[in-house]
């Protein structure tokens, strides 16, 4: 052999060696036997067991119901959540209209508003909608059609 040709093996050999012990020391930590551990990640134990519901719990009504005329309405309140994309969003508020005080604000995204902000919203009531009753509502909402939402 020539001396090329038995340097390109030993370093050959002393490359193997060192992919063969890295991988070994790295499977040995991965599937390492220490209890609480798996992977090097903390397993976290409850102290009191949850409970698991058997049955979801379920809004049903049969309030749902349009109006014979929009209501003019002036609402200042908390967003809750966005629905449709960001599109629409809902609002809870002190004021109760027409036995609500949780509505769903239909805006088609012209005032985008972020959850947990406080907002004047003026518009018209619809009706009321039991859609997202199981929703972060958890009842039937006055659902109103925004003309103008201020971020307050």
């Amino acid at each position: 052999m020539t001396y090329y040709k038995q340097l390109f093996l030993i370093i050959g050999i002393v490359v193997l060696a060192v992919v063969i012990t890295c991988s070994r020391i790295i499977f040995q930590t991965l599937n390492r036997s220490v209890p609480g551990e798996v992977a090097g990640e903390k397993i976290i134990q409850m102290e009191k067991p949850v409970e698991v519901m058997s049955t979801p719990f379920v809004v049903t009504c049969d309030c749902e119901k349009n109006f014979d005329e929009p209501i003019d309405v002036v609402i200042e309140g908390k967003v809750l959540a966005n629905f449709v994309g960001g599109l629409d969003f809902g609002l809870t508020s002190d004021k109760t209209i027409e036995g609500k005080n949780k509505f769903y604000i239909i805006d088609d995204g012209q005032h985008p508003v972020e959850i947990n902000s406080s907002v004047r919203v003026e518009g018209q009531a619809a009706g009321v909608t039991c859609a997202y009753a199981n929703t972060v509502f958890g009842e039937c909402s006055l659902e109103v059609e925004a003309v103008k939402v201020i971020k307050l």
